[in-house]
């Protein structure tokens, strides 16, 4: 290991190589270090670890699994496994059904680094795994890994979710969101994945469970694809204060004819926490659009200052925490001076 440890390139493959030949030419060797594996020095079986790793052999993957459960071993037990590649893949396959939730929990954030068809197909059992630490672990490795047909399993877990309590299951449902905005995130640019995620989430508009509602909006936000428009709008209308407030994130990333209505809506939203992320939405959306002294005025109604719904600590907050220019006049009443405000607060002014 010392050897290896100050070699590169060639010469490290030299090494391992001449390692692997005496295993194998000594066949005690590596049951020895196995039976030692479980037991001693923590030093030692740091080592042991990165020894039984180096001889990309099935035999030894569920061992160094199995050492991933305590906690001085767990990083260096999954980094170990990774390179092994379809190796460590076909040894999970082959014991999965002997592999307790632990076990199989580690085994899936391998599983998050490989590509092959095997280790997919234990990914996908274990989104519908009996353990929730194993289905929200299989999530993430799923968004990892980006495999595009993947999707669809991803969406129907998020639908099953549904029928769950909220509260139990809203860090696997988190999980599943990130899931998916990854994987249609590394098929930028591809309309048709795009397409496929907006079609299946249009369904969902009308279901009354919130969780889906909140998945929409916030899968909405992470691909911030432009077919979604429609959806966005629709979503700021949602019963729910937390739907709207999540569809702000994907306002602005449409397009700014698209979205300046939506966010003029929301800035006289009945929910306090709605309206303050509307002008947060608004204050990043200055650093990309380009606005004019017009299209500042669309904040403004017809009754005056569309700021006037905020209480006054309402009022200074929000642009002290996203922008750092000053603080809103406490005496904004009318239209023009609630224009007049953003034009001489905004980053962008003349």
């Amino acid at each position: 290991m010392r050897s290896i440890a100050h070699c590169d390139g060639v010469e490290a493959l030299d090494v391992v190589r001449c390692i692997r030949a005496v295993v194998e030419a000594d066949g005690q060797l590596m049951g020895d270090a196995l039976e030692r594996l479980g037991e001693g020095d923590t030093a030692i079986r740091l080592r042991l670890i990165q020894f039984l790793g180096l001889l990309d052999v099935e035999q030894t993957v569920v061992p160094i699994l199995t050492c991933a459960r305590e906690h001085a071993f767990a990083q260096l037990a999954v980094e170990t496994l990774v390179p092994l590649g379809e190796t460590a893949e076909r040894a999970f396959d082959a014991a999965w059904e002997r592999l307790d939730a632990a076990a199989r929990r580690d085994a899936c954030k391998v599983l998050g680094s490989t590509v092959g068809e095997a280790g997919y197909q234990r990914l996908l059992g274990g989104l519908n795994d009996v353990d929730p630490e194993v289905r929200l672990v299989a999530a993430k490795a799923m968004g990892r890994r980006g495999d595009v047909a993947g999707l669809d399993p991803l969406l129907s877990r998020l639908e099953e979710l549904a029928g769950s309590d909220l509260a139990e299951m809203e860090e696997e449902a988190s999980a599943l969101v990130t899931a998916i905005v990854a994987v249609a995130a590394q098929r930028r640019g591809t309309d048709s994945v795009h397409e496929r995620v907006v079609a299946r989430l249009r369904l969902w508009l009308g279901r009354s469970e919130d969780v889906l509602r909140l998945a929409v909006a916030a899968v909405l936000a992470g691909i911030g694809c432009a077919g979604g428009a429609e959806l966005v709008a629709l979503l700021l209308k949602d019963p729910s204060p937390r739907v709207r407030r999540t569809a702000l994130d994907a306002v602005v990333r449409l397009d700014p004819a698209v979205a300046i209505e939506p966010l003029r809506l929301a800035l006289v939203d009945d929910a306090p926490r709605v309206r303050m992320a509307a002008v947060m939405a608004l204050a990043r959306s200055t650093a990309t659009w380009p606005w004019t002294i017009s299209r500042a005025s669309w904040m403004t109604t017809t009754s005056g200052c569309a700021l006037r719904r905020y209480a006054p600590s309402e009022r200074a907050s929000p642009v002290r925490r996203t922008r750092g220019t000053g603080s809103w006049c406490s005496r904004c009443s009318t239209a023009p001076c609630a224009t007049r405000c953003w034009w001489r607060l905004a980053p962008w002014r003349p």
